[in-house]
């Protein structure tokens, strides 16, 4: 379908319609937040595009977002707002070139307080369900259990499990760390059981995988959902006051390590986070994929 096409047009414009529509049938508002940004993201893996601001002989180096996160945590913790939405075009530089990647994509991010983490992440599924027109059931797919019970490996125990798993897998390396082992095992192990799966959401993600997610005995509290083996969602209990901090910072050393660029980081912007106490839920959706996916597309490019 040609993106440039009235039927592409009107279709993609009747699906973002769909999304508002359930969202705001649940009192989400929705919001408009900068592109250009002093902190673009909080991903240890990213590449940011980057641009410059010039004010006369004043020039100031800037971001486009590679999710609206940021800003939108921003009015959460500053406006008294409980539930509020926003669909924006988001940037990632350096990703790996997939059928189902691309540096400038669309996303649908929404953020709930006082939100239950579970009820939170079935109000997902729902709006996954309707916007697709899915009508099997969601799976369910813990990877601790999975990898526990069919190969004794314990995602809570991190140093036994990297070297458990490079024992138990060729596939890993030497030289391979915490983050290159898991990521292989779920790929090779994990994504296998459920690729062929209507709609998958998968929990159970190891607290050793750096997100702003709230832990729980050795285990992040996260979400990812998976329509027909694409990842299309990826929820969060969100972090809450100080804890915020601590792990930008933990964030900003795990990329130092691994040779990356520093994490571009306005300290104000971590400190207005930082301010609300509030228990958060939040959710990024790539709107490209699942509405690619409701049209029985097996890529991007199509």
């Amino acid at each position: 379908m040609k993106k440039n096409s009235e039927t592409y047009l009107r279709k993609i414009a009747a699906f973002k319609q769909k999304l508002r529509f359930f969202l705001e049938n649940k009192n989400y508002l929705e919001v408009q937040t900068p592109v250009v940004v002093d902190t673009p993201g909080a991903e240890v893996f990213l590449d940011f595009f980057s641009t410059t601001e010039s004010f006369g002989s004043n020039q100031s180096k800037k971001w486009l977002q590679s999710s609206p996160e940021i800003e939108m945590k921003k009015i959460l913790a500053s406006s008294g707002i409980e539930k509020i939405y926003q669909i924006c075009p988001v940037f990632r530089n350096s990703e790996s070139p997939t059928p189902w990647h691309m540096p400038e994509f669309t996303m649908l991010e929404f953020y709930s307080k006082n939100h239950d983490f579970h009820k939170f992440m079935k109000e997902c599924g729902q709006l996954i369900q309707g916007a697709c027109a899915l009508k099997k059931s969601i799976t369910e797919f813990h990877i601790g259990k999975f990898l526990n019970e069919k190969f004794n490996l314990h995602l809570d125990q991190p140093e036994n499990f990297l070297i458990e798993a490079k024992k138990r897998f060729s596939y890993t390396n030497h030289e391979d760390d915490l983050d290159s082992v898991f990521s292989k095992v779920l790929n090779f192990e994990c994504e296998s059981q459920f690729k062929d799966k209507e709609l998958v959401v998968v929990t159970g993600y190891p607290s050793f995988q750096l997100t702003l997610a709230k832990e729980n005995q050795g285990f992040s509290e996260r979400f990812e959902y998976f329509v027909h083996g694409v990842e299309v969602a990826n929820g969060f209990h969100e972090l809450t006051g100080k804890e915020n901090i601590e792990r930008f910072a933990e964030i900003q050393n795990k990329r130092k390590k691994l040779g990356n660029h520093p994490l571009p980081i306005n300290e104000k912007d971590i400190h207005v986070i930082a301010s609300n106490e509030t228990p958060s839920c939040g959710v990024a959706v790539g709107v490209d994929r699942l509405f690619a996916l409701s049209e029985g597309q097996s890529s991007l490019y199509e």
